[in-house]
């Protein structure tokens, strides 16, 4: 059966099992990584899926006997092991955006994620605290998990962190954080005071300028940073993206075509 997994706001609030349909009757607005999202066409991404599990079957070495269907749920558990980690991330926000709006301070950050994180995410305790280390050294005047909503424009959503930012050249600029969660092999990159690396490599994508560009349009952000934290406990550690004004500019105006696209398809 579908199932609508759009996020969608009235009157400057997410309203949690809230139908395309029902936002679109009661005037409210799709968030802006919904709209980014309805661009992902899912049934071709599997179609692809499958045809490339069947190509590797047609190559293992028949002697192993093991039967297509059998090779299918191998994959399949590797498949849902994999997803899962949507909801480590979800996990992992959880607790940065509670230590962020209580304040926690770095000494005191171990004993408030033994507290207060999910046992999933206690094996990946390093990787947060590098990003929680990072956020006090870079952000300040700041809240978490911010609801940003503007009628006129049509743009609603929930960004991670919303405050000053220190850029990487040391300017004091309004900005924003955006939290992602990757499984990660291996690393160099980020540097933490005791000097061990502890960051990972990862290219810009529009994807994240199309998310980060309204969200400093409706807030004024002069800059933007995107933190990755590794799920992986064997590779600890983070990978920070600086996103300027420039990429942020370019990033709304490829999102608003997006938008509206979306909007006249959906009659909103």
């Amino acid at each position: 059966m579908f199932k609508d997994d759009g996020h969608y706001y009235l009157n400057e609030m997410l309203i949690e099992g809230m139908t395309k349909a029902q936002c679109r009757d009661q005037g409210g607005i799709p968030s802006v990584t919904t709209k980014i999202g309805s661009w992902n066409d899912n049934g071709i991404i599997f179609w692809k899926i499958n045809e490339n599990i069947e190509a590797a079957y047609a190559v293992l070495d028949r002697a192993n006997d093991i039967t297509l269907e059998d090779f299918k749920k191998i994959v399949a558990d590797e498949f849902y092991r994999t997803h899962n980690y949507i909801r480590l991330g979800t996990r992992i926000h959880d607790v940065l955006g509670k230590a962020i709006n209580q304040g926690i301070p770095n000494n005191g950050f171990v004993a408030f994620y033994k507290a207060h994180a999910h046992e999933s995410v206690a094996d990946l305790f390093e990787s947060v605290q590098i990003a929680y280390e990072w956020y006090l050294e870079t952000v300040s005047q700041c809240h978490a998990e911010v609801v940003l909503y503007d009628k006129e424009a049509g743009i609603s959503g929930t960004c991670d962190i919303d405050g000053v930012i220190t850029t990487p050249d040391g300017a004091i600029i309004p900005g924003g954080v955006d939290w992602k969660c990757s499984f990660i092999k291996r690393h160099p990159g980020f540097r933490k005071t005791d000097g061990r690396q502890k960051s990972f490599g990862k290219s810009k994508d529009i994807k994240h300028k199309m998310q980060l560009g309204p969200y400093g349009r409706v807030r004024g952000w002069r800059g933007a940073y995107l933190v990755y934290i590794s799920t992986n406990p064997l590779v600890p550690g983070i990978q920070v993206q600086y996103y300027d004004e420039a990429d942020l500019h370019e990033g709304f105006r490829a999102y608003a075509y997006i938008a509206r696209a979306y909007d006249v398809i959906n009659g909103f």
